[in-house]
């Protein structure tokens, strides 16, 4: 295995649908209560939606590849500055935020997920941002402790209830 990561081009649109479309399929498999899905468009919308941050917010999508095959890709912009309220309760602060992360399956478990997530750090870095903000689906144990092996840190817990 020899994985390099390159830059999303113009004509990789249809290339990022797929990935995106995969990144959901996935979380669809781990829905313990099976709200969430996936119809028909979500993919396009999502598409619009990210290329909408990656133009607005100074985004950048790195994909992973293995001898020319892409395995996995990740997605991340610059948040906008700080309102002047939110200034009264936190620090002054840039982040950036990781919107996306997935790797294809068989290639889970060997480290491409974190070279992505460095990468990913580096250009945000470089953006001038201080932190990072992500977030991971509650049930997808293994990406949360992932992510917990490369410093994030729980910061707020969202709950649900089917009733």
């Amino acid at each position: 295995m020899s994985v390099s990561i390159r830059e999303y081009r113009d004509n990789d649109q249809e290339l990022f649908r797929r990935f995106i479309e995969k990144l959901q399929d996935f979380v669809v498999t781990t829905d313990p209560i099976k709200r969430i899905r996936k119809l028909l468009g979500f993919g396009e919308v999502a598409l619009k939606r990210s290329l909408k941050n990656l133009k607005e917010k100074n985004g950048k999508i790195y994909f992973a590849v293995d001898n020319e095959k892409v395995i996995g890709y990740v997605f991340g912009f610059v948040l906008d500055k700080q309102t002047e309220d939110n200034l009264l309760e936190v620090e002054p602060t840039q982040v950036g935020q990781i919107d996306d992360l997935y790797v294809d399956e068989e290639y889970r478990g060997k480290g491409i997920g974190k070279i992505l997530i460095q990468k990913m750090e580096e250009y945000l870095k470089e953006q001038g941002c201080d932190s990072v903000w992500l977030e991971v689906f509650a049930p997808n144990k293994y990406a949360h402790d992932s992510y917990l092996k490369l410093g994030y840190m729980d910061r707020e817990i969202g709950m649900l209830k089917k009733i």
